[in-house]
């Protein structure tokens, strides 16, 4: 489950503020698990145990981006919610980051490494992710923590050549046992799917979330619900193509019934 906030920029008040509101997502079908819209000047940090109070995550892996790595949010988790986690470390946890670059530095031959290419969109890339084990010998104070890792991706033209290099650095509770190089790197990936492509952009260019003025009292949060809902149904009934489906069931309010109480044909069966 991916946990990530989003402000609804067309909202802002005479301030500046803007409605702010935090999802936990699934991984692999992109289906809102939970809500809640973060309070005016409020934080997503304290919100994240509230989030998932609801909800039994016994065995599951958590991935949260750098604000919400933090010694509590890893102990509420594992300790309160029996969940694993992956965090991504970024300055806000100087520390801890340096901690984790000495833990990763060396020579390639004494650590665990894996690398994954793609080739498309008129551009290569290559990413490179290095693992260490945290143990007594090479201790990391961070609660529950088991590995960090570091995953460096290149990205380039069709030609090969490399024009840009991005590094980061992620924490997890999960051993080597239980994810190794090319889980963890699954993981990422999978994260940063469910979040900005299939949770965000789709709320931003299909519902045009982005473009709504409500922030009076808990409005974002309630139209945030009905196009989490929506997204579920059409996804539940097999729809990939969410814009499309959207289209699909605009031409019928009895069809729109029957997405909730009958199946419907998925994207490849659609003429």
């Amino acid at each position: 489950m991916a946990i990530d906030g989003k402000s609804i920029r067309g909202a802002a008040a005479g301030g500046g503020t803007r409605p702010h509101l935090l999802s936990a997502v699934t991984h692999d079908d992109s289906i809102v698990l939970a809500g809640r819209q973060i309070p005016d000047k409020g934080s997503e940090i304290s919100e994240l145990a509230p989030l998932v109070a609801g909800l039994d995550l016994t065995g599951k892996v958590v991935t949260v981006d750098a604000l919400h790595t933090q010694r509590a949010t890893a102990e509420h988790l594992v300790s309160v919610k029996g969940a694993d986690y992956l965090m991504t470390i970024k300055g806000n946890q100087p520390t801890l980051l340096a901690a984790a670059q000495q833990a990763l530095s060396g020579p390639a031959a004494e650590f665990a490494e894996y690398t994954e290419h793609d080739r498309g969109h008129g551009r290569t890339e290559e990413r490179i992710l290095r693992t260490a084990p945290i143990t007594a010998d090479a201790p990391i104070d961070f609660p529950h923590a088991a590995q960090v890792f570091r995953v460096i991706r290149y990205v380039g033209g069709l030609d090969g050549q490399r024009r840009t290099k991005e590094v980061a650095h992620c924490i997890t509770s999960l051993t080597p046992d239980n994810a190794a190089g090319q889980d963890l790197a699954q993981l990422l990936r999978d994260h940063w799917g469910a979040i900005e492509i299939r949770l965000h952009w789709v709320r931003d260019t299909t519902f045009n979330e982005d473009k709504s003025t409500l922030r009076a009292g808990t409005a974002p949060q309630a139209m945030a619900i009905i196009r989490n809902t929506i997204m579920a149904a059409f996804r539940f009934a097999g729809w990939t193509n969410l814009k499309k489906a959207r289209r699909h069931f605009s031409h019928g309010i009895s069809w729109c019934v029957d997405l909730i109480t009958k199946p419907v044909k998925t994207d490849k069966d659609q003429t």
